[in-house]
């Protein structure tokens, strides 16, 4: 009951007179004072005091949550004429003791009168007046309550946080050097030879500790040469596999495990043809193709426009009943591209935005030697030793054959893919950034992608498909390229994409990939 004496007191005729009389208003304006002196910025404060507003509706709907259930009691129930209750003029309820309110609403033998009154001082009303009353009455503007206080203060607060300037996010130095990124220097030449080095670390991390230096068959290498962008048959994609795959022994993931069993590490053959594993090093092993999977995220949410989290944990490479794939051979270059297809508004708008992220060949050549190759050990690791949770097989299963950041039988999080990023710009230039401000960072690179002044018609349209392509502006608002039949994005668009993607890339110092 103490919280329905602080969100919908009696004394409110007090608080007419001085409103800071109710502990939800002495809150508010405590909670504003600076610990040194003064008062926070109001851009600070706007999001505790709508906290605050939220926790006042929250306690209103539960208390006409549990009216309601002591409603429909009550109209089951026999009538209670032990009930002792005083009557205003009107024939209004009054109790005065809240333990015995309690104590008859927990009997379930409150009358149906006394049930809608309780929280107003005017009579009961059928229920749906009832309870449009009380939200009226403690939930609305233009009261006395304290939901009505907070909302003048978060009102007052959100004109001056709107109109106060935004401090500047990005600054480059004057020599286009250095980047700030709030209150961190990032050197540019620094972060390209990094990410260059991130390359190299990738391609020999892949064959010594993912491969284990055992050689691959030409069936593994390279990428796919051609692609007839099917979208919709389930379980189409450029490296689709199925569990019967390792059975094949023309399949390259069949010969690696092959192989594998041959240098006895971390499996051999028996003599009845079974394999036995070593946990120990199936384990490590485990956790090197899972940090080999977070060195390509880098190399693919770095080397282009960067997408979002929400987005990118959605990447599929193969179509499935929940969404088409996402990973395509490129139409104009040879390599892949990513192509997603997700937006903040597809819930509400049944639409998409296509953004191509083109991906640089050699990770592209990783990536399909880890399809290829890698993807359908980890499935057969993931069903061997799963201790017998075999209602989990099926999901399992969907996961490593559709999409592609899984690790350990589950899905990443968007959290998971900001780490990852905040792993790599704290381990290579020491700074704790993550995936919001890298966003901040990679939009002003694209600002520098493309020189402002005197652009050709030409290079104007690619500015403008570049921001695109980080999913800003006008442009990117009305970017919905939502098909039914047909290609996802016409030739021209997807050209576009294609050609910021590969100027993307040399303007961080990587060679771009080849024409087709």
């Amino acid at each position: 009951m103490v919280l329905f004496s602080v969100y919908m007191p009696k004394n409110t005729l007090q608080m007419f007179d001085d409103s800071y009389i109710n502990p939800v208003v002495a809150y508010i304006c405590l909670r504003s004072v600076d610990s040194d002196g003064g008062f926070l910025p109001p851009s600070l404060l706007t999001n505790p005091h709508v906290k605050t507003q939220f926790c006042i509706r929250l306690f209103i709907l539960e208390f006409i949550r549990q009216q309601y259930q002591a409603y429909v009691r009550s109209l089951a129930a026999p009538p209670a004429a032990e009930i002792k209750i005083k009557r205003t003029r009107r024939g209004g309820i009054v109790l005065d003791d809240e333990d015995e309110v309690a104590g008859v609403r927990a009997s379930g033998k409150m009358p149906t009168e006394m049930i809608l009154a309780q929280g107003l001082e005017d009579d009961g009303e059928p229920w749906m007046k009832y309870a449009s009353t009380i939200i009226t009455r403690w939930a609305t503007e233009g009261q006395i309550s304290p939901f009505a206080v907070t909302r003048e203060w978060i009102r007052a607060l959100s004109n001056v946080a709107r109109n106060a300037p935004a401090p500047a996010m990005v600054v480059w130095d004057d020599a286009g050097q250095q980047v700030r990124l709030q209150g961190q220097i990032i050197n540019i030449s620094e972060y390209k030879i990094k990410l260059q080095g991130t390359l190299q670390d990738a391609l020999t991390f892949m064959h010594q500790k993912v491969l284990r230096g055992l050689p691959l068959p030409p069936s593994a290498l390279g990428i796919p040469n051609n692609d007839s962008y099917n979208q919709t048959t389930r379980g189409y994609g450029l490296f689709t596999y199925s569990q019967e795959d390792l059975d094949n022994p023309d399949h390259p993931a069949s010969c690696f495990l092959e192989a594998l069993c041959v240098q006895g590490v971390l499996c051999r053959s028996t003599d009845d043809g079974d394999i036995l594993w070593d946990q120990a090093e199936v384990a490590r092993w485990s956790s090197d193709i899972s940090y080999m999977l977070s060195q390509l995220y880098i190399l693919l949410h770095m080397l282009s426009p960067p997408g979002r989290g929400t987005e990118e944990i959605l990447w599929q490479y193969a179509n499935s009943a929940d969404s088409r794939r996402h990973l395509f051979q490129s139409r104009t270059l040879k390599s892949l591209v990513m192509i997603g297809n997700y937006d903040k508004g597809t819930t509400t708008t049944g639409l998409h935005k296509c953004i191509v992220r083109v991906i640089h060949t050699k990770v592209a050549e990783l990536l399909a030697i880890y399809l290829r190759v890698i993807r359908p050990m980890e499935l057969l690791l993931a069903l061997t030793f799963q201790e017998g949770r075999l209602d989990r097989e099926a999901e399992i299963a969907h996961l490593y054959q559709t999409r592609l950041f899984v690790s350990f039988g589950k899905a990443w999080t968007p959290q998971r893919l900001s780490d990852v990023i905040h792993d790599w710009y704290t381990t290579h230039l020491g700074l704790p950034i993550g995936m919001r401000l890298h966003r901040h960072f990679a939009q002003a690179l694209q600002r520098r992608l493309y020189s402002k002044p005197g652009m050709d018609p030409g290079t104007q349209l690619l500015s403008e498909t570049a921001n695109q392509a980080l999913g800003h502006g006008r442009e990117a608002g009305e970017m919905n390229y939502a098909r039914e039949d047909g290609d996802i994005l016409t030739m021209s668009q997807q050209e576009l994409f294609e050609r910021v993607g590969r100027d993307w890339m040399v303007f961080l110092g990587f060679e771009a990939p080849e024409a087709l």
